[in-house]
């Protein structure tokens, strides 16, 4: 049968750390060389946010919140009306603070987020992006049936490697040229970029 697929939000440290081991990819030891990174792409998502507020008609939410980096609104509304608020944190710890986990997962894991990064780019962009800063955190899972096997749930790491080759400059000025090296490795191999697992 054809195979469904999610977005996945995970903070759980043994989970990125087993990405970590995939991957190749660990993460900066201490949270303020995360945070450098991290704050190196702030322009970059600024800039996708502004796309799809100029081209997309999404709205602009200013929240006077130094802890937030933004919230934009889309204006489309999912199946049963709700509503999609994209909100990134100014400081990458904040996506593994106890009191924040379940709004970035309702985000992440919605039904409308998960369309619009299949309709709209710049959506797809802060995806791909957030894989390549934390690794493991944000997924892509697959999840199919087969016949006398069982059932197999693929997951996701890492952005396409075509991706990663189109935002070469981008993401070296980013993570480095060191790590952009490395992603664009992991991210063109499919044992690293890729874990399957099957229940039967």
């Amino acid at each position: 049968m054809p195979f469904e697929s999610q977005v996945q939000f995970c903070t759980d440290v043994k989970v990125l750390d087993e990405w970590a081991t995939r991957t190749g990819l660990t993460l900066p030891p201490s949270g303020d060389a995360l945070s450098q990174s991290y704050t190196r792409a702030h322009a970059w998502l600024n800039h996708l946010k502004d796309q799809l507020v100029q081209r997309s008609q999404w709205r602009d939410h200013p929240t006077g919140d130094n802890r937030l980096l933004f919230s934009v609104e889309c204006p489309l509304r999912g199946p049963s009306g709700e509503s999609l608020m994209i909100s990134l944190p100014a400081f990458p710890t904040s996506f593994f603070s106890p009191n924040r986990q379940t709004a970035f997962g309702t985000c992440f894991q919605s039904e409308l987020f998960s369309n619009m990064r299949h309709a709209q780019q710049p959506v797809a962009d802060m995806l791909h992006l957030l894989q390549c800063l934390i690794p493991g955190m944000i997924t892509i899972v697959m999840v199919e049936s087969v016949s006398g096997q069982g059932t197999w749930t693929t997951s996701r790491g890492l952005p396409p490697v075509e991706w990663v080759d189109c935002n070469k400059a981008q993401l070296t000025a980013v993570v480095g040229k060191d790590q952009y090296a490395k992603l664009r490795h992991a991210a063109d191999t499919k044992t690293m970029a890729f874990k399957a697992t099957l229940a039967k």
